[in-house]
């Protein structure tokens, strides 16, 4: 291929007039500097995998970009509408969640009402029968009790009674009335 013209400093003639002018350039060489071209050896470190680092790390990152007050504001703003979208699902679900609550809670006391209504019981009127059942046994027995909104419920043989405090029924305890007569027959 033809040499390329350029002009003394180098450059590409800006007209063919110059073209004609100016001495075709001659073919670049690479200069090897009399020492030769410098050879790496094994690297202290021994790690002979890694590459020399041709350029610095800090030039290889893209150089900051300011954003303009305008668009931070516009940012700003699109921020708070979503924000304001999210408050409004999440209150959504509030809602969702606290009504499908309300209606589990109606439908297990509906539940309840109708099973109390359509149960058949064996009433047990002996103590001497519930005192001579086992653990297991024991675990079926069911007794009724008012509950607080004025409805009878089943609830188990040992559950406190509404009205009670937690500590004032002891198991196996008799009523103190009983206690002061066996005390005294001692």
């Amino acid at each position: 291929p033809p040499a390329m013209a350029t002009t003394a400093d180098g450059a590409a003639p800006a007209t063919p007039e110059e073209a004609a002018t100016t001495r075709p350039s001659e073919p670049t060489v690479p200069r090897v500097s009399s020492v030769g071209p410098v050879l790496r050896g094994r690297p202290v470190s021994g790690r002979t995998w890694k590459g020399v680092q041709a350029t610095r790390a800090s030039a290889t990152n893209p150089s900051v970009t300011t954003t303009t007050w305008a668009a931070k504001a516009d940012a700003r703003k699109q921020r708070e509408v979503v924000k304001a979208q999210e408050a409004a699902l999440l209150e959504q679900r509030k809602l969702r969640l606290a009504d499908a609550k309300r209606r589990r809670e109606e439908k297990r006391a509906r539940k309840q009402r109708n099973e109390l209504k359509s149960a058949s019981y064996q009433v047990i009127t002996n103590e001497r029968t519930v005192k001579s059942m086992s653990k297991k046994q024991l675990r079926a027995v069911k007794r009724t009790r008012m509950s607080a909104e004025g409805e009878i419920e089943l609830v188990d043989a040992y559950a406190p009674t509404a009205g009670a405090s937690p500590g004032s029924q002891r198991r196996g305890a008799a009523p103190p009335a009983k206690r002061r007569k066996k005390a005294a027959k001692r």
